[in-house]
């Protein structure tokens, strides 16, 4: 089981730096687990990508379908915040971290997986409070 945040989900969609090691997680046989607010950061990152004409409508309209592919197919399992809540507020005091982030270290603590990111203030922040945060290669 793996844990991934946004900033990773996100170059499943949008040609970044590191989408062919984030693409193949998706390939991967592990179980891909994520809190729910995975769901609103990454259309909100194609929308902003669109927003600042990275992506023309066309191609961020696709990425947001590609997306609720992914949600709908069960490619990436979503675990409910509230459930994630009071350990995220831990972390995020332990950290000095934002809340929206500490949500997936609680995920990876509530698993007993590994979080990979892309984000390299998650990786060094995190990564002190909460052990086995990956920094997806590429990134």
């Amino acid at each position: 089981m793996i844990v991934v945040d946004a900033s990773v989900a996100v170059k499943w969609l949008i040609p970044e730096a590191g989408e062919e090691a984030a693409k193949i997680l998706l390939t991967d046989r592990r179980q891909l687990v994520a809190p729910s607010l995975i769901r609103i950061e990454v259309t909100a990152a194609v929308l902003r990508a669109f927003r600042e004409n990275r992506l023309p409508e066309q191609r961020a309209r696709g990425a947001i379908s590609e997306w609720q592919k992914i949600l709908d197919d069960g490619i990436l399992h979503l675990l409910p915040d509230d459930e994630l809540y009071a350990s995220a507020v831990n972390i995020g005091f332990k950290s000095r971290h934002a809340l929206q982030d500490c949500l997936y270290l609680a995920a990876a603590v509530a698993m007993e997986a590994n979080l990979i990111t892309a984000d390299h203030s998650m990786y060094e922040r995190g990564g002190k409070s909460v052990a086995g945060v990956t920094l997806l290669n590429g990134a």
